[in-house]
């Protein structure tokens, strides 16, 4: 929602990892996305706990990445990456 537009640095070591992990290629498959390292891609909202709840079950930090879902699913709209 453009009246709650916020915007989150993805730091590149967060990023990186989140590549090597192979995070994205995963969230793509899983919720039939196109993430990847030069493109944009919006993230409807109703896949947001879900992804959620992913991070939770691997185990694995991203705490940027969290902060930007954590605050779409707050503001109830989706989550746009832009790399």
């Amino acid at each position: 929602k453009v009246d709650k537009l916020k915007y989150f640095s993805l730091p590149y070591e967060e990023f990186n990892t989140m590549i090597s992990n192979r995070f994205f290629d995963l969230l793509n498959d899983k919720f039939d996305l196109w993430i990847d390292d030069y493109e944009e891609e919006i993230i409807p909202n109703e896949y947001l706990v879900p992804i959620k709840e992913l991070i939770k079950s691997l185990k694995n930090n991203y705490p940027s990445f969290s902060n930007a879902l954590n605050y779409a699913i707050n503001c109830n709209t989706e989550l746009c990456l832009e790399f």
